[in-house]
């Protein structure tokens, strides 16, 4: 496995990547909705990229953007920007030699409502059976992360229909713990060689707040157990907000010997 910290434990991306270099981790660049925008070339973002993330040595991954967006929304405006957007984020992805890309699925909205739930995973496997070669053609893993999701089965049902080495499976830890009734270990067994991105942080329930791995109620010595026992080996981001936290975090990973293998 290959551990990353997520770049939101600072305001200041220099110094997220240097506290990535200062841990010996990879990182997950996750500010890029704070410098895309119409009030900035999106040229100048691309650049700016590239000189914080150009000389950094650990392996890279990006969370595409997702305020606000679905790419199978049935308003054709919200499509296109949602589609605009999510290139955009490869185009980053790209630029700073980035080997996996993670998106939210964007459903929240239909998440209750079984008929437009399915219209929406029609429409995402179009969405992705349209896009996929520019993530082959780039050696780029797009990833679909679980938000309000309450089973893996509909994203796992996207994997599939697309069939790509290029699309795959992200379990966010934090968002199964407040939205879903399924059991963690029930998510990475149901994706299986399919999970390969995870998103680890520790809640109580109630709110997702992205703590330590310490601070909650998710078991994370289970859910190491039961990615040993399903054979995979995910890229794991950290993506845990307080400096404290995250070294708390790495201490934990260390001291159950996970953390070996990065």
């Amino acid at each position: 496995m290959k551990f990353l910290i997520s770049s939101t434990i600072s305001k200041d991306l220099r110094q997220s990547v240097k506290i990535a270099e200062n841990l010996g981790l990879g990182i997950e660049l996750s500010r890029i909705p704070n410098v895309i925008s119409n009030k900035k070339p999106f040229e100048d973002v691309v650049k700016e990229m590239e000189d914080i993330f150009g000389d950094f040595k650990g392996q890279k991954s990006v969370h595409g953007l997702f305020f606000d967006l679905s790419i199978a929304s049935i308003d054709d405006d919200i499509r296109e920007i949602s589609i605009k957007r999510y290139l955009q984020s490869l185009d980053v992805a790209k630029a700073i030699g980035a080997k996996t890309i993670v998106y939210h699925t964007g459903n929240e909205a239909t998440i209750k409502h079984r008929k437009f739930q399915q219209a929406y995973s029609e429409d995402s496997i179009k969405f992705w059976k349209n896009y996929i070669k520019a993530y082959e053609n780039a050696d780029i893993i797009a990833i679909q992360e679980n938000v309000s999701e309450n089973t893996h089965e509909s994203i796992l049902k996207i994997i599939n229909a697309i069939n790509s080495p290029n699309l795959k499976a992200s379990l966010d830890t934090g968002h199964v713990n407040v939205h879903s009734t399924q059991k963690i270990s029930d998510w990475i067994k149901g994706y299986s060689k399919e999970l390969k991105h995870m998103h680890i942080h520790n809640n109580y329930g109630d709110d997702d707040s992205h703590l330590s791995l310490l601070k909650g109620t998710i078991d994370f010595n289970e859910v190491f157990d039961t990615i040993k026992e399903v054979n995979i080996s995910p890229v794991i981001v950290l993506e845990i907000f307080t400096e404290k936290d995250l070294y708390e975090s790495v201490e934990y990973l260390d001291k159950i010997g996970v953390l070996n293998g990065n």
